[in-house]
């Protein structure tokens, strides 16, 4: 069976003997549980004074709503468990026919309820807070209101029921008026001057209910309900004429953020009272959602911050505490659009403040204020319109006295980012130096810490001259001696990370010669550039062209290394480098006119042969260089070195001695080793076109192979190859140079006039029969001709 409502009423009156009121359900009437019959007739009892309606819990979890009229009680028994329709009358409507649920009661709370509570302001809060207070844990004491008309202590509990969360609305018991307050176990209790209750008793007020007296008495002490935001913020609502709306879902019951929405969206949201927000209020992201919403989150930054000082006082919290709350905001998740407004307002207030003094302030100070990138730049953008031309001319007039009070106007520039910064740079520059501002430009420098000013005076210092010559010179030796100077070279050598390449070498020179103990000594040259590439301190090392080139300008300014200093420079660094870097005449010199032909010579010269921006003559001078070696290695064919080196020897004219007798000399050997007769153009070659030092190379050569006894013997033995060489030496080509005429004649004496004492004239004739074989008997005749002229 379901649950059976129960239609109840009762007679009462006051029994003949004592003062206890009784109540006699008469005959015929609805039976009531026994466990319940004492609970519902004390229920009856204390809600019988006429005109009384109350709402009351049963033990077992029912309800029991009575209305008492003349000696009579009407009381609607609803047991436990009867359904309790959400949007169902309340029970302080319950008696109301027009009202339906809880929209009626707010909308009548929003016409009498709301005249009741302009009319008693001053009771609002406090009674609001009391109300809160029921539901809290421990349950906050009993309420007593005290009215003369029983009416209005029901418009005191029908404006408690529209601003309590539904469900606590529908739990609220209470009596709208009661002669035995002391008896009745509900919530609210409303009583009128007749009641027995003493409305002055300390004990009572203080400690057993929560009087709120409409009668003149004193009630209880308000307490701290200063503190009870949801009903400072309900109270401001009710005094607008506005009821409150109800938390959302997934809220908490007394959660303020809807409260904030209402309020805000008020024509005129800030009141004196509302101005004062403590700090526990303020870290409720709803009050800032809400005011996001509203669209008045500016006005609620500008109230704030307008109000606060450095310390709270007078109720406001100061700006530390809002710089914390913006903080725990931003840490909360609480969104930019939240905390951004809040976060500029108070940084503007401190910089504000911080010009005035004329101390900027440093981060530290802004209490930690989460200003964003973005924020950061509108900040400085705001600060530089209405600073900017006051700093300006306030640095501009300083740079011209003591560098120490160039220290305000530069670091306000330096915040805003203003232009005139780079007039401070330079002057700073221009001061590091000085023997009298140098330690005071360093000073300076430490106190402002700003890594941008800092790289501002590095690239002037470190600027280079334009081009070689007595300008870049002095530069390089100015930045040596403002390294060696003190503070100046420690401040340097602190900001190394972004310093310039030019004043990392200056730095590292220093430190390499101060290894040194007399003046002047230390690595120079040469020597200096092998020493600063291969130093950490320069970036990029061996592979960084615009390292090279800076290193280059740095260590010779106004001119180049000596060609004798160049094998060291390739030790350190790559020769495609030192050519990118302007080494190219230093390279050229020593390619052209090297001191022996080594390893690194041959590498450098494979390696520059195909290189841009090198000097036709020394480019030709390379390739000569490769191909020599290339011929005795077998990588190119004698046949292709006798069109390849003439052609280069050409290209690369004028040759230094050097060159010149180590090509000739090499081609010279290798054409001495060849049978000629076997390459016909190698021997036009060497009788034609060879140049006189090839030839001479050649002959020389020759002497050498057969100044060896044995080897002229080997020769005598050989008349194949003696007739070879007498077909090439005494050969008469019309297109013979004289200087191969010469040589050849001598050799044919020297060489073939010796190893024919040696034959016999068995090897002589086989000589004749060779040439004649092999060219004829005109070349046999010649043999014999000049046999017989050296047999004389």
């Amino acid at each position: 069976m379901g649950v059976q409502t129960r239609q109840l009423s009762y007679r009462v009156g006051e029994g003949a003997a004592t003062d206890e009121v009784f109540a006699d359900p008469g005959a015929g009437a609805p039976d009531v549980p026994d466990e319940l019959r004492d609970e519902i007739e004390l229920l009856i009892g204390v809600s019988a004074a006429p005109g009384a309606l109350s709402f009351s819990r049963l033990p077992d979890g029912g309800r029991l709503l009575c209305r008492a009229g003349d000696g009579r009680v009407q009381a609607l028994h609803l047991p436990a468990g009867a359904p309790e329709p959400a949007d169902g009358p309340l029970p302080v409507d319950a008696w109301h026919t027009p009202a339906r649920g809880r929209r009626d009661t707010a909308r009548r709370a929003g016409t009498a309820s709301a005249d009741l509570a302009r009319g008693n302001a001053a009771r609002l809060v406090p009674f609001l807070t009391d109300v809160r207070r029921l539901f809290g844990s421990p349950a906050g004491r009993p309420l007593v209101l005290a009215e003369a008309d029983p009416r209005t202590v029901e418009h005191w509990i029908a404006l408690a029921c529209a601003s309590l969360p539904g469900p606590y609305a529908r739990a609220l018991t209470f009596v709208t008026r009661t002669t035995r307050p002391h008896d009745a176990p509900q919530q609210i209790l409303g009583i009128g001057p007749e009641a027995d209750f003493d409305r002055e008793d300390p004990e009572t007020l203080a400690h057993l209910y929560r009087v709120h007296d409409g009668l003149g008495g004193p009630g209880s002490p308000p307490g701290d309900g200063r503190d009870d935001w949801w009903a400072r913020l309900t109270a401001r609502l009710w005094l607008a004429g506005v009821p409150p709306e109800p938390a959302a879902d997934g809220a908490g019951p007394f959660a303020l953020a809807p409260l904030w929405r209402q309020v805000l969206e008020l024509d005129e949201p800030f009141t004196a009272e509302g101005d004062v927000l403590p700090p526990q209020v303020l870290r409720d992201a709803g009050l800032w959602q809400a005011a996001s919403a509203a669209g008045v989150l500016a006005a609620l930054v500008e109230r704030l911050t307008g109000a606060a000082g450095p310390a709270p006082g007078g109720g406001s919290p100061g700006i530390r505490q809002l710089a914390t709350v913006c903080r725990e905001l931003h840490d909360s998740g609480a969104g930019e659009a939240i905390v951004e407004p809040l976060a500029l307002a108070l940084a503007r207030r401190r910089y504000a403040r911080a010009y005035a003094d004329g101390v900027l302030p440093r981060e530290e100070d802004l209490g930690g204020i989460p200003l964003s990138d973005a924020a950061r730049r509108r900040l400085r953008a705001e600060l530089r319109d209405t600073w900017g031309p006051r700093v300006e001319k306030d640095l501009a007039q300083r740079l011209s006295g003591p560098v120490p009070a160039w220290a305000g106007p530069l670091e306000l520039a330096l915040f805003l980012g203003m232009d005139v910064v780079d007039r401070g740079a330079d002057a700073v520059a221009a001061a590091l130096p000085d023997p009298g501002q140098g330690a005071q430009a360093v000073a300076l420098l430490d106190r402002l810490a700003d890594p941008a000013l800092d790289r501002r005076v590095l690239d002037r210092l470190g600027a280079p001259a334009s081009g070689p010559g007595p300008e870049r010179r002095r530069r390089v030796e100015d930045l040596l001696a403002l390294a060696a100077a003190r503070p100046q070279g420690t401040w340097l050598e602190r900001r190394l990370e972004y310093a310039p390449l030019a004043v990392r070498f200056a730095v590292a020179t220093v430190q390499l010669r101060s290894r040194h103990p007399a003046p002047g000594d230390g690595p120079a040259g040469g020597e200096l550039f092998a020493a600063l590439a291969a130093r950490e301190a320069v970036p990029g090392g061996r592979g960084d062209a615009r390292t090279v080139r800076e290193l280059w300008a740095f260590v010779w300014p106004d001119g180049g290394p000596d060609r004798t200093e160049v094998p060291t420079l390739l030790g350190a660094c790559d020769s495609l480098l030192l050519l990118q870097a302007g080494g190219g005449e230093a390279l050229g010199a020593w390619l052209t006119d090297p001191d022996r032909f080594d390893p690194l010579l041959l590498d450098t010269a494979t390696r520059l042969r195909t290189a841009l921006g090198l000097d036709p003559r020394v480019r030709a001078t390379a390739e000569l260089l490769v191909a020599v070696p290339a011929l005795a290695e077998g990588r190119i064919s004698l046949r292709e070195a006798v069109h390849t080196v003439p052609r280069l020897r050409r290209q690369a004219a004028p040759l230094t001695p050097a060159v010149d007798e180590h090509t000739a000399r090499n081609l010279a050997v290798w054409l001495a080793r060849t049978d000629l007769a076997r390459e016909p153009q190698a021997m036009r070659y060497l009788v034609c076109q060879a140049e006189e030092a090839v030839v001479t190379e050649y002959g020389r050569c020759v002497r050498r192979h057969y100044d060896s006894a044995d080897q002229l013997i080997t020769l005598a033995g050989n008349h194949v190859r003696t007739a070879s060489l007498f077909h090439l030496w005494f050969h008469a080509d019309e297109q013979r140079t004289a200087h191969w005429e010469r040589m050849a004649k001598n050799l044919c004496e020297e060489v073939l006039g010796r190893a024919a004492r040696h034959m016999d004239d068995a090897r002589l004739a086989a000589v004749a029969a060779r040439l004649r074989h092999d060219h004829g008997h005109t070349w046999e005749e010649a043999w014999n001709k000049w046999l017989a002229r050296i047999r004389r």
